[in-house]
């Protein structure tokens, strides 16, 4: 087995039965990552870096740290431009693929290159979406349910300033959103196509946090404005961006879906029928790439 300033030998696999980098090669990249650090000079770590063969090159460093095995095995440990430092060192290997001492590793190498980049944590990205039955139409100027394909929609008629049509709903606050990046919402629709042109939506919403009136008013107004699909009855979906960040308190999102249908933008003249609502937002949680 090679010491901590050695590179592994040949039959010192990167990874081991488990799937994890074994400890020899966290010693050696880790190693890599620390000297990286110090000169920013990669082409002097790689020509300090001792043979496979046991003896040191010259000029190599009489100084390593101690890695505790264990710890190396968690890459929230490691500083996060491991990934960085991986890809120098792979193309700095490449580059001397003619050497003795590294013309049959280059394979292994990449291996452990490519998989160490594949388990550094990656944001989760989720969305919650709420389709037809999901949403209520209540107040003077409801849209109308109507049977839609194998589900339902509402449908929002193609009406004057003072008859626009809208839904509502709630959302729950999901436990893990987070707090620090921004939201997007989404609203699918559909036209019959018998009038092409543009729908424009309006959204007005506000977060309630517990004891807070569930009865406020709007805390702001967003617009989106989508083309209706050339297939008749084709899905669209309209993004709806600048949506407030909810406080370390806010439970809940109240929403209304107006379209505006007498503004100038909005140029279909018949029928839209809405289909579901989405608010997408980035979770807490970390994964790995796939």
């Amino acid at each position: 087995m090679a010491n901590a300033n050695e590179v592994p030998p040949q039959s010192q696999k990167p990874i081991d039965d488990s799937g994890y980098f074994s400890t020899p090669w966290h010693r050696f990249f880790l190693k890599m990552h620390a000297q990286a650090n110090k000169s920013n000079d990669v082409e002097a770590i790689i020509s300090t870096t001792p043979s496979a063969g046991g003896g040191e090159g010259e000029g190599s460093s009489s100084n390593s740290s101690s890695i505790d095995p264990q710890t190396a095995l968690h890459f929230n440990n490691v500083s996060p431009d491991l990934t960085k430092r991986l890809e120098e060192l792979e193309a700095k290997l490449h580059s001397l693929a003619g050497a003795k001492d590294f013309t049959d590793r280059l394979n292994d190498i990449e291996l452990g290159a490519m998989f160490a980049k594949n388990i550094m944590p990656i944001t989760i990205k989720k969305e919650i979406w709420l389709n037809a039955a999901g949403l209520k139409a209540p107040g003077a100027k409801p849209a109308t349910e109507v049977d839609h394909g194998l589900g339902t929609a509402w449908q929002f008629t193609d009406a004057i300033e003072a008859n626009q049509e809208s839904i509502s709903g709630r959302i729950k606050t999901p436990i893990d959103i987070n707090r620090g990046v921004s939201l997007k919402g989404s609203i699918g629709w559909s036209a019959d196509g018998i009038s092409p042109g543009d729908c424009k939506w309006q959204v007005e919403y506000v977060w309630t946090a517990i004891n807070e009136d569930t009865t406020a008013s709007a805390q702001e107004t967003l617009t989106g404005v989508s083309t209706a699909s050339a297939t008749s009855n084709g899905l669209v979906v309209t993004e709806i961006d600048g949506i407030d960040l909810p406080s370390t308190t806010d439970a809940c999102l109240t929403f209304k879906i107006t379209r505006l249908s007498a503004d100038a933008e909005d140029t279909i003249s018949d029928t839209v029928e809405l289909t579901g609502v989405c608010l997408r937002y980035t979770s807490t949680e970390l994964g790995v790439a796939a």
